[in-house]
């Protein structure tokens, strides 16, 4: 195989604070939601990032915000009004530059009261021990802060490409479609207080856009847009998952996977409020419109032990460790992701099936590509199976693929995944 190129040898991403203050979330072992906007009320509430921790019996939210120029106090208790608004109790300030006259210190002293943590970032130098300084989990695992940060800019990256697609030609309906439904999984749902409400809303949106990406695959063929579409040997389809093209489908698979993570988060989110006492829904009355058979698939999955957890496992897998594991180096990989998420080893087949219970498809949502070590989720976006494919090549200290000593297709699949999320981040 050819020398591949490397995402290490990119430059850094425009959002650079806004990602590394989620990335230090996300490798504390936080499930982070990002750049989410009230659309209602125009320019008036948009949030960097809101980090869910599971560790303790209800899910504990801490609203963070990034500046990464000048800052004042009105900033300050900008973010303080919007905390009380989303009732989010704590809530962290980042900063990179040092105003004059205003010391970090005295700083936390005046905003702390209010549940906030001044965060002085400096050169990130020493970033991770001033968040720890600041009350958050100590980041253990360095790479996963390069890893997040990627995978932030491939998501905008493909939202972005979707966007262009869609304003290219607005006689296409799919484009505009998938849009709508990332608007509402991203930001919507977000401002919707009730976990019942959203996950009612959730998963309405989930059956009306059923076959989405197919839908759009469709329409890419000349047929109307369909996202109810039954066509298994769909060629355009074919295409984006085997060879990584067509940009407004990887989107799709983007935006498909981002729905089935936010119901799954909500039903855990409900489930954990209940088992406390401290939802509204303390009788364990089931939401009408959710049929029986996701009821049932909470059901089982609540008997698990590490069910709490799964919202978190299934986003550090998808979008950090690109949505397939090394078969042959299974007990190494599930070390990793146990380490990510808390999850012990023994317990990771069990999270993987989550998909499975909860959203049932032909097969498994985790399959095998022919001869070849990498066990697959199905219709991950190319680009972060790159993403993940990079994140092995790291782990296991190589620098060229043809290092892992395969002789099947694993090499050639892992390089081309690679190629593809440099591709979509120089594009």
């Amino acid at each position: 195989m050819s020398k591949v190129a490397s995402l290490a040898d990119i430059p850094k991403s425009p959002h650079e604070l806004e990602d590394y203050v989620a990335a230090l979330f996300q490798s504390a072992h936080y499930f982070v939601e990002k750049n989410i906007t009230e659309r209602d009320i125009t320019d008036i509430l948009e949030l960097d990032a809101v980090a869910t921790s599971y560790e303790g019996a209800n899910p504990s939210t801490v609203l963070a915000e990034a500046k990464s120029g000048r800052w004042g106090f009105p900033d300050i208790f900008k973010v303080i009004g919007w905390m009380r608004y989303l009732d989010i109790p704590r809530g962290a300030f980042f900063v990179s530059k040092d105003v004059p006259g205003k010391d970090s210190q005295a700083v936390q002293q005046k905003v702390g009261p209010f549940g906030l943590a001044f965060v002085h970032l400096g050169d990130f130098s020493d970033a991770t021990s001033r968040f720890r300084a600041a009350g958050f989990p100590e980041v253990k695992d360095s790479l996963m802060m390069e890893i997040w940060r990627f995978s932030y800019w491939m998501e905008r990256r493909l939202i972005d490409k979707l966007r262009v697609i869609a304003k290219s030609d607005p006689s296409k309906e799919g484009p505009r479609e998938a849009l709508e439904y990332h608007r509402l999984i991203n930001d919507g749902i977000f401002f919707v207080k009730d976990v019942r409400d959203r996950l009612h809303q959730l998963y309405h949106a989930f059956q009306t856009h059923p076959k989405l990406s197919l839908g759009i695959a469709s329409e890419m063929g000349g047929g109307p847009f369909d996202p109810d579409a039954v066509d298994p040997a769909n060629p355009i389809i074919r295409e984006a998952m085997l060879k990584g093209k067509h940009d407004q489908l990887q989107a799709s698979f983007y935006a498909e996977h981002r729905a089935r993570l936010a119901i799954l988060k909500a039903a855990i989110d409900y489930e954990c409020l209940v088992g406390a006492g401290s939802s509204p829904a303390t009788t364990g009355v089931w939401i009408p419109v959710l049929p029986g058979s996701f009821e049932l698939g909470l059901k089982a999955l609540k008997g698990e032990p590490f069910f709490k957890r799964y919202p978190l496992f299934w986003q550090v897998f998808l979008w950090g460790f690109g949505g397939f594991y090394l078969e042959d180096r299974k007990d190494e990989e599930f070390k990793w992701l146990s380490e990510q998420t808390g999850i012990p080893p023994g317990e990771i087949p069990r999270a993987l099936r989550a998909f499975d219970v909860l959203f049932p498809t032909q097969g498994s949502w985790l399959t095998s590509i022919g001869p070849s070590q990498c066990r697959i989720i199905k219709m991950v976006p190319t680009a972060f199976q790159g993403l993940g494919a990079y994140h092995r090549r790291r782990r296991y200290g190589f620098k060229e693929y043809k290092e892992f000593g395969y002789t099947d297709h694993t090499a050639r699949d892992l390089g081309k995944w690679n190629n593809a999320g440099v591709d979509l981040l120089i594009s």
